[in-house]
């Protein structure tokens, strides 16, 4: 069953207990959480912990009561797309809000639940946000933990200086044809 199946039906409503037992139903539900920056992808198809934690996370987010598992209230709001802007992410001036712009330009997926972080690497920049000449056999990459505040603010939480190259040796000669990690 899909989520416009289950919204159209006057007497829908799936257990949570029973969602794991419909799987056409579990990776529509996976999808839309994830679309909605609350379950990573690949939707995989499988009802777990996780999934269970997000679709009851987006449910307490839309005022419905997450103990009732997917009614047809709630099979209407997931399935009208992108969470009905319940998660949207409000790009600022600072770091945090361009690196998260950096990676939706990118199309990478980012955690927009307020109580997940994000952790990004970026190449040859500093922690305070400036280019380097990112020399081999430096730490001179950036680790930044980055939250969606419940607003859809981006929030710089902490970061460190990285590396994310295997060094100028293994670079230049990597072990393996497809690259040196």
């Amino acid at each position: 069953m899909l989520l416009r199946e289950l919204a159209a039906d006057a007497a829908g409503s799936v257990e949570f207990a029973k969602i794991a037992l419909d799987i056409e139903l579990v990776r529509d539900v996976q999808g839309q959480l994830s679309i909605a920056g609350l379950l990573d992808p690949p939707v995989d198809g499988k009802w777990g912990a996780v999934s269970q934690w997000a679709l009851g996370t987006y449910l307490e987010r839309c005022g419905l009561d997450p103990s009732r598992g997917i009614t047809r209230e709630a099979a209407a709001s997931l399935s009208a797309g992108n969470a009905g802007g319940l998660f949207d992410v409000s790009i600022g001036e600072g770091l945090a809000s361009r690196a998260i712009a950096a990676m939706q330009r990118r199309g990478y997926w980012v955690s927009r639940h307020p109580k997940c972080l994000n952790i990004i690497y970026f190449e040859g920049m500093n922690v305070d946000g400036a280019t380097n000449t990112n020399e081999p056999d430096q730490f001179n990459d950036a680790r930044l933990l980055i939250r969606i505040g419940s607003g859809g603010e981006p929030t710089l939480e902490a970061g460190w200086d990285a590396t994310t190259e295997p060094g100028r040796h293994y670079t230049e000669q990597p072990m393996e044809i497809d690259g040196a990690a």
